[in-house]
């Protein structure tokens, strides 16, 4: 969980919640989509904010921020090779299980949607690890 920032889950760049993209979710999560990390913003040579997706039909959902660690070990993914100014794309697919999570945050739509607890589901992704810099 450390990889991403679950207080922006169904959040958008202005502090509101996405509620199409949080009915989405919780309508097809168990569809199993295929889950993506891109680039939202491009900030300048090599620098990106990096946000996890999910890969619908139709449309690809914003789940949530990555955390600024992991955003730094993207960028330092894309310096130098054919990514540049696109960033970092991976593709993490729809081969993953799922963990229980409580949502930090709490407004009226997301009570309504996940009830007073805030407990849901998010996919659980192992194998993000810093990179580090020989010595």
């Amino acid at each position: 969980m450390q990889d991403f920032d679950l207080e922006t889950l169904f959040f958008d760049e202005n502090g509101f919640v996405n509620v199409e993209s949080l009915e989405a979710y919780i309508g097809s999560y168990k569809l199993k989509p295929n889950l993506l990390i891109k680039p939202e913003k491009h900030l300048e040579e090599n620098k990106h904010n990096y946000a996890l997706y999910a890969s619908l039909p139709n449309e690809a959902l914003r789940l949530c921020s990555a955390s600024d660690s992991f955003n730094k070990d993207l960028n330092r993914m894309s310096w130098g090779n054919n990514f540049n100014d696109n960033g970092c794309l991976m593709t993490i697919g729809n081969e993953y299980g799922y963990q229980t999570v409580t949502h930090p945050l709490s407004s009226a739509i997301i009570d309504r949607h996940l009830g007073p607890a805030g407990i849901m589901v998010f996919p659980l992704l192992q194998g993000f690890f810093p990179l580090l810099r020989a010595n």
